[in-house]
């Protein structure tokens, strides 16, 4: 899991070259502070980016990696926290944060305080911060009432610190280097399996990019997910067929609501085995470059960095100046062909578009829709118990709402479904709605029905018999 920690500086081509950095190094989870936001909105991130910001807007984490399905937790004045979960380990926290130079020290410890409060959700934490609070301990040679503070909380609360020691400085200027930049956990397991450094390229801030790797083998969850409108279905027809036969015989043998639960399943296991060996699945495919990023910008980026190497490894005081002015104006020359390039490829794609409400329309006038914040129902337990608690929310018990018994006044048992009532049901379904945790959609339940319709028609008349809705079909994922 490899986890980038950068203050973007409210700069435009940050923005611009965090993209191509993700790309390069294959960065699953951004965490960021002071981001470029020209009237309160973050921008200059790719639509698929997912993104969680803190209530002030000066924090936040990016997840480009679309496997990664996170949960957000609190936002707060001065940090987001996000839980990572995974399907062979405890669920992993992370927290972004930042505390503003000329903040009090009492505006630094509200937030932790209240993740200390928490118990930080119980489970392993990485704290990635910007916290401008000055210490000995992690490299400064003052300390200041900020530092003193977040030095008494992270050893009252067994926080260790992951930034390398000697550390490389995050904070670089032409007057000045110091240590703003802070990586904190509550777990010796992260603590011993992370590896952190500080990365000498370009970031187009004075802060540097801090990598983050996480060597723990995280598995995350996700389902199987077929191509199925791709055609193909006469294959997938004769796969299915060897166990059609073998159906029918199982499904007149089912007596009890036990036998309809595993016919049940080894129906929709058949169905899945079948379209494993018909279907192509549908993967992940990491971004390999950007259409923006031009060979021209690498040489530039190149050129940028000789130069910085030039006045690094020289001893005279004379050769570090003069590299050192010219490397400043290269890097503002830089900045400027980044935001450039950028622009330009934007205009390209407009201008070459056919679909007026194409790529171009739905990135330019998209809205970002936040997940719900989970606060009030997260009761600071376990992830089983959070997911009760929300199921709690959602579909409270049925005792709550007072309800009169019902008279029927025929007892007649409804007749068995007909052909033509499936026909006309199958066939008003939205082939575009996402499948369930199964992976079967309804394009292959269309498919089903056309070529075994005996086999859908039995198994709901069964159901419908035995006055029963079998297991599989209430399943979920929360």
């Amino acid at each position: 899991l490899n986890i980038l920690q950068i203050n973007l500086q409210r700069c435009k081509a940050a923005i611009f070259l965090l993209q191509k950095t993700v790309v390069e190094h294959g960065i699953d989870i951004v965490c960021f502070q002071e981001p470029y936001s020209p009237k309160g909105t973050i921008i200059g991130y790719p639509s698929f980016w997912k993104l969680f910001v803190s209530a002030d807007g000066k924090s936040g984490i990016f997840i480009p990696n679309k496997t990664i399905t996170p949960l957000q937790l609190d936002i707060l004045q001065n940090s987001v926290s996000i839980s990572i979960n995974s399907s062979n380990n405890s669920p992993l926290i992370l927290i972004s944060f930042y505390n503003s130079p000329s903040n009090f020290e009492i505006y630094l410890m509200n937030d932790l305080i209240y993740y200390s409060n928490k118990n930080f959700y119980n489970s392993p934490t990485l704290i990635c911060g910007d916290f401008n609070a000055h210490h000995d301990f992690w490299g400064y040679n003052n300390s200041d009432a900020r530092g003193d503070a977040l030095l008494d909380f992270i050893t009252s609360n067994d926080l260790n610190i992951l930034n390398t020691q000697p550390a490389t400085p995050p904070f670089v200027t032409s007057l000045t280097s110091s240590f703003p930049d802070l990586t904190l956990t509550n777990n010796p397991d992260v603590l011993t399996s992370t590896t952190w450094n500080v990365m000498d390229i370009n970031s187009n801030s004075d802060h540097k990019y801090i990598l983050i790797q996480v060597n723990n083998t995280f598995s995350f969850s996700s389902f199987t997910r077929f191509k199925t409108k791709y055609g193909n279905h006469n294959k997938f027809r004769k796969v299915f067929s060897t166990f059609n036969l073998d159906l029918i015989d199982d499904l007149n043998t089912i007596q009890n609501h036990s036998d309809l639960n595993s016919f049940t399943n080894n129906l929709i296991s058949k169905i899945f085995i079948s379209c494993q060996q018909t279907y192509k699945t549908k993967l992940f495919h990491r971004p390999t470059n950007d259409t923006w990023w031009t060979t021209q910008l690498t040489i530039y980026k190149k050129e940028l960095q000789a130069i910085k190497r030039r006045f690094q490894r020289s001893n005279d005081t004379e050769i570090i100046n003069k590299y050192k002015t010219i490397y400043k104006k290269k890097r503002a020359e830089y900045k400027k062909h980044i935001i450039q390039a950028k622009y330009k490829s934007w205009q390209i794609l407009c201008e070459n578009t056919k679909n007026i409400y194409g790529a171009h329309y739905k990135s330019t006038f998209r809205t970002n829709s936040y997940p719900t914040i989970l606060t009030n129902i997260y009761n600071n337990n376990s992830q089983l118990d959070e997911a009760n608690s929300i199921l709690k929310n959602l579909y409270p018990d049925d005792n709550i709402i007072p309800t009169r018994p019902l008279i029927y006044s025929n007892n007649t048992p409804d007749p068995p479904f007909t052909h033509n009532e499936l026909q006309r049901l199958i066939k008003t379904l939205n082939s575009k709605k996402a499948p369930g945790i199964d992976g079967i959609d309804y394009i292959v339940v269309k498919i089903l029905f056309s070529f075994f319709s005996t086999l859908i028609l039995k198994f709901f008349n069964k159901c419908l018999a035995l006055n029963y809705f079998p297991d599989h079909f209430k399943k979920g994922q929360v």
